[in-house]
């Protein structure tokens, strides 16, 4: 009972998170709330170990000796997974199907959002909150992201092989804790930067 309350809270807040401007109208101080809130589950993450906040406490509990980070798998959500057979066999997982709608509405709620209140120019927001977002996605291989299976379908075997030989010998695995360190400036920096450049606007 309590996987499935930690795994509904959980898809509810990826549905408010993919489809904001969906469900809120333009409003300035509520978008920077939605920018402010994107940022802090992007350092959540990163102080996680790569994982999930709300996947580790499911883990947590369900897990013995569990410890954040071993996985970034969204477990959770296998919740959310029903039987169609008479054989209690679970024959559909819709974690990934999700994970693909959730996806390309984020990426479409950003550019919305950046849009309609313009809190920053909107190459600075897709970059911050789009493109550094899957970088560090696929990067870690953080929240459920196989970065092998992924990139090797979007980008083809042989771009993919081509990749994987710089990882290697620039050895960027050991600059992982550096980089991930640069990620959260990044948006730290880009917090106080539309903080203070709407400063006037919100607080009319």
């Amino acid at each position: 009972m309590l996987g499935k309350i930690i795994a509904v809270t959980h898809l509810l807040i990826g549905i408010f998170i993919s489809f904001y401007p969906f469900i809120v109208s333009k409003n300035i101080v509520y978008d920077y709330c939605y920018f402010g809130l994107l940022i802090l589950e992007q350092l959540s993450w990163i102080i996680c170990n790569h994982e999930c906040p709300i996947s580790y406490l499911y883990k947590y509990i369900h897990y013995d000796n569990y410890k954040m980070g071993y996985t970034t798998t969204l477990d959770d959500f296998e919740e959310l997974t029903w039987d169609k057979t008479n054989n209690n066999t679970r024959t559909i997982n819709i974690s990934k199907f999700v994970d693909n709608i959730f996806t390309l509405f984020y990426i479409i709620s950003v550019i919305i959002v950046g849009l309609r209140t313009k809190l920053a120019n909107l190459f600075l927001i897709i970059f911050v909150l789009i493109i550094l977002r899957f970088f560090y996605l696929f990067l870690n291989n953080a929240v459920g992201y196989d970065t092998n299976k992924a990139l090797s379908k979007i980008l083809g075997k042989g771009y993919y092989y081509h990749l994987e030989i710089i990882y290697d010998d620039y050895k960027i695995v050991k600059i992982h804790n550096e980089i991930n360190m640069i990620i959260s400036m990044i948006y730290i920096l880009f917090l106080v930067y539309i903080t203070y450049k709407n400063n006037k606007r919100l607080y009319k």
